[in-house]
């Protein structure tokens, strides 16, 4: 009874991914790419029609003979999922996405992560709550609520062993959120979430082996490869932003000294900025913010390179630099299809930065022809990439194959 439960599973969840791939395609298709049975496969419709999952959208136009197919559709609104995502250090996002990864409803909290992981998930819990009322969604109809979370995590256990940023040590993500929420909760690295959402929905689509670099309060990587996220043995894998490029460097959140993150991230850069400034440096910068070095952004530092500032146009080329060192070890060690750049340094970056970028890795990989084969563009996602991940990741744990990883 057991093994038949389980075959049902298995060829349920097989039926439902080859409707969500196609887009439009018909019982007789589903049986051929299947070899399942057509009376088999009418069943397994006819339930995830009930589930509203699946839809009929009229007939084939096929000019062949005989009655024409019925074609079939994935309801990409038959349920929601509940995101959110920690990743930034005073921002938390949230959102409620349908499961194409379309983004319904978004909202961003501004938050004081001195007050506690217990008073910080309860404002999250609290909004995801106003945000299903402004959609009238009905709690039954949401699959579970998609957790990004930024440092080291153990994906089993929804815990975060170590988040720099935050300052917290062994968090029950999972388990505080799903007790809060009443929503059945998964979590994962926020960085490899943005790959994940970006390899379904952006601009990764198409890529059996990709990494996503996201560089914004911290930096840190998504690995994709063989078409699965890669979390590595211990739940480390991506952690780019915490590997030396400076033996020098300045003392990391992690300990380190010379970390990427430390000398890269949108922390570091305006540290590096206000000191200088306080220091006398001169610079447009400091008319472009105001005369309070607390008050500048990233957007000013960056925005100053392009009126070529040249302290910032040095900044600038030093943080090319080593992303572009680091690029080549991505390179060096994975070999992928393409290596995407998100995060907000660089998105307000713009193209000096990627030129930049671009130019250090073609100078540092091993191989110039894997550099010519390998592309390296900005992600597509942007801010949302955080959230539409961690909805892809409930719906492929709910939806997946209880024999898919065996």
């Amino acid at each position: 009874k057991g093994d038949l439960s389980l075959l049902r599973e298995v060829n349920r969840n097989l039926v439902l991914e080859l409707i969500r791939e196609h887009g439009n395609i018909s019982r007789a298709q589903i049986s051929r790419a299947s070899l399942l049975s057509r009376t088999a496969v009418s069943d397994i419709v006819a339930d995830l029609a009930t589930e509203r999952l699946v839809t009929e959208e009229g007939v084939s136009s096929s000019s062949g003979v005989g009655r024409k197919p019925v074609m079939l559709r994935f309801n990409h609104e038959a349920y929601h999922v509940a995101t959110a995502d920690f990743g930034e250090v005073h921002t938390v996002t949230l959102g409620i996405v349908d499961l194409a990864g379309n983004v319904r409803e978004l909202r961003e909290l501004h938050v004081d992560i001195g007050e506690g992981e217990e008073a910080l998930f309860d404002k999250a819990v609290m909004n995801i709550e106003k945000m299903l009322g402004t959609l009238s969604l009905d709690r039954n109809r949401i699959l579970g609520l998609g957790v990004a979370f930024p440092g080291e995590l153990n994906h089993e256990q929804g815990l975060s062993v170590f988040s720099p940023n935050h300052g917290w040590r062994n968090v029950p993500v999972r388990d505080l959120l799903e007790r809060k929420s009443g929503l059945k909760t998964y979590v994962d690295n926020d960085a490899r979430l943005r790959a994940l959402g970006e390899y379904r929905h952006g601009r990764g689509r198409g890529a059996d082996n990709l990494v996503c670099v996201s560089v914004g309060n911290g930096v840190g990587s998504g690995i994709i490869m063989n078409g699965r996220l890669y979390r590595g043995s211990h739940g480390v894998a991506g952690e780019i932003g915490h590997c030396s490029v400076t033996s020098d460097g300045p003392r990391c959140s992690c300990g380190h000294r010379g970390c990427l993150e430390s000398v890269a991230s949108g922390q570091a850069i305006l540290s590096r900025v206000r000191t200088a400034i306080r220091e006398g440096q001169k610079t447009v910068i400091r008319d472009l913010a105001g005369s309070e070095p607390d008050e500048l952004t990233v957007d000013h530092v960056f925005r100053a390179a392009e009126e070529n500032d040249e302290f910032s146009l040095q900044v600038t080329r030093d943080v090319g630099h080593c992303l572009g060192v680091s690029l080549a070890y991505v390179m060096n060690t994975f070999d992928p299809d393409i290596i995407l750049l998100g995060g907000y340094v660089i998105s307000k970056g713009g193209e000096k930065l990627l030129e930049i970028i671009k130019e250090v890795a073609s100078e540092e990989v091993f191989d110039i022809s894997s550099y010519r084969a390998t592309k390296i563009e900005q992600a597509a996602l942007g801010a949302d990439a955080g959230i539409v991940g961690a909805s892809v990741l409930v719906r492929e744990e709910v939806f997946r194959s209880p024999v898919a990883y065996s």
